[in-house]
């Protein structure tokens, strides 16, 4: 059996930057995932469209669970890393059209975009943590995941709330933008796969 402990350091040092890697683009996902709930009142005033509310938590959860398997095989075809920075950039490219939307109609699309993101980085973080460390391992650090799902249902309708009463509820799909880019410069540099 051979442990984190049995692993020479650099090689243990390149696990431990591979899990934060993978933790800031599963906080991405999770965030996003729940950031919009405490803004959507200030938006459907702004955009109208009362009758699509719950069809922007439905549209991102739906795509999301749809996205998964499909990003679980295509990761084992292609490549988990790819698939990671595939789903960073369809969360973050979506978030420009959900920031500037005109309308209910174009936000839904936008959330419905970013669900597929975040389905392929959950299924693609999870895979690579798999791959990362041997089953007698894995328990705790899907321990960190679950922590950092925890942290976003905690801190995302709080900053949601926020930054829509603060700055604009625009903004609260803009912050994916240096999210997307920390988890972007982390996957690439950190994830080995």
């Amino acid at each position: 059996m051979a442990g984190a402990a049995s692993m020479d350091p650099p090689k243990a040092l390149n696990r431990r930057a591979a899990l934060g890697a993978l933790l800031a683009a599963v906080f991405l996902s999770a965030l996003d995932q729940n950031i919009v709930a405490t803004a959507m009142p200030r938006i459907v005033r702004e955009l109208g469209g009362v009758h699509l509310y719950a069809w922007v938590f439905a549209a991102y959860m739906l795509t999301s669970t749809i996205s998964v398997p499909i990003a679980g095989k295509l990761g084992d075809l292609h490549g988990r890393k790819r698939l990671l920075l595939l789903g960073i950039a369809i969360i973050v490219l979506a978030s420009i059209p959900a920031a500037t939307a005109t309308g209910m109609t174009m936000l839904l699309l936008a959330r419905a975009a970013q669900g597929v993101g975040s389905g392929i980085l959950q299924a693609s973080a999870f895979a690579t943590l798999g791959d990362l460390y041997p089953p007698l391992e894995r328990g705790r650090y899907i321990g960190l995941f679950t922590g950092v799902f925890a942290l976003a249902s905690i801190a995302g309708p709080l900053t949601g709330g926020v930054v829509a009463d603060k700055i604009g509820w625009r903004w609260v799909f803009l912050l994916d933008l240096p999210l997307g880019i920390l988890a972007t410069t982390l996957v690439s540099r950190d994830v080995p796969l």
